[in-house]
């Protein structure tokens, strides 16, 4: 079995622990898996996939960036150099942790992978301060470029791999892959009425869903128009909104309309039955790196989706659109209805882009 060496954070962020528990799952009987961490927080999960390794021996949970990253540059030299693996990747954290990979594998001659995903090159444009501009702009245009040093760079999909091209990276170097679905844990309802009695939503309600951090550059205007719009057209609607509010935007989306269920932070484990009681899933974004999770996740429980025709969002989403307008005329002009299987397009499913990480980390190709 080759060694990899996966570079990660499993506490802490919800995500970042989610998306190292699918690449445990999907990797595991093929490869030696070493997860090498920075920090005391560790999910108890990943222990099931990986073999934790640290090096540096204090907790740095809430350093700032720059002892981050010199805190996995010397944690990842010291396991290349004692543990000798054959591959070492990035998987969270492209903006501190793909650089720390790419420069460590040419360092140490180990061949690396990074993986583009999450922050993108413009990214600084929704920051509002000119200071903040401009300290996203430099660390994005200069400092992530190191990520493309590596031997093999991940994206997510088209429009990314176009992006890394526009940036420095070599053609030849992108690989095109998706965030695996957790199909295991995401799946159809058997009965759209219970799945909102569980929830405790009248079932003649049409439950519109809309999940996300509540903050501006997440398209927040967009979603209280069309509340405004859904609520004076008098039909059976109710929005439920799942994520951390920021700047008050939840008591603000309350006022906006009475249709609206506020539901806060929610536990991914908890998640399913949300998109299993929704009949629609909104994602209303400015910026994304490809296919937002969340998208994955409802087309997994059979919810239809739409989005912002931003990104490669129309390839999987049932409806895209680009303007308030349309947004409002895609969601009340039709009548939207899950699914009892996955809407999750076959090139996507976990085992046909599980063989494609293998084929990856054993020949460094697709």
């Amino acid at each position: 079995m080759k060694k990899i060496g996966i570079l990660g954070r499993s506490g802490g962020d919800p995500e970042r622990g989610k998306v190292l528990i699918n690449m445990g799952r999907m990797l595991k009987e093929n490869f030696h898996l070493d997860l090498i961490v920075n920090s005391k927080e560790i999910n108890p999960c990943a222990k099931d996939f990986y073999n934790i390794k640290n090096y540096v021996k204090f907790d740095i949970k809430y350093s700032t960036y720059i002892k981050l990253f010199l805190n996995d540059l010397i944690n990842l030299y010291k396991y290349c150099k004692k543990e000798k693996p054959d591959r070492i990747f990035q998987y969270t954290c492209p903006y501190i942790q793909g650089p720390v990979v790419a420069l460590i594998g040419r360092l140490t001659k180990t061949f690396c992978i990074t993986r583009f995903s999450g922050a993108t090159f413009e990214f600084y444009k929704s920051k509002k301060r000119i200071k903040d501009k401009i300290l996203a702009y430099l660390t994005l245009k200069w400092y992530m470029r190191l990520m493309f040093l590596a031997n093999k760079v991940i994206v997510l999909g088209e429009s990314q791999k176009s992006e890394a091209i526009k940036n420095g990276c070599k053609s030849e170097k992108i690989l095109i892959l998706p965030q695996p679905i957790d199909e295991l844990n995401f799946y159809p309802a058997k009965s759209k009425s219970e799945a909102k009695k569980k929830l405790g939503i009248p079932t003649n309600k049409t439950v519109i869903l809309w999940v996300g951090n509540l903050q501006d550059y997440k398209g927040i205007d967009s979603l209280k128009n069309l509340i405004i719009c859904a609520d004076k057209s008098k039909k059976d609607f109710l929005f439920l909104i799942v994520g951390k509010d920021f700047n008050n935007t939840s008591e603000k989306l309350r006022k906006a309309s009475k249709i609206v269920r506020i539901e806060g932070v929610i536990p991914n484990t908890e998640m399913v039955k949300y998109y299993q009681a929704a009949d629609l899933l909104i994602h209303t974004s400015y910026i994304e790196a490809s296919v937002p999770n969340t998208i994955w996740e409802a087309l997994a429980c059979g919810t239809p989706a739409i989005g912002r025709d931003i990104r490669d969002i129309k390839k999987v989403a049932d409806a895209v659109f680009r303007t308030d307008e349309e947004l409002i005329d895609i969601v009340l002009c039709k009548n939207w209805k899950s699914s009892t299987h996955s809407k999750v397009p076959e090139e996507y499913a976990w085992n046909n882009l599980k063989n494609k990480y293998i084929s990856v980390f054993n020949r460094g190709d697709l």
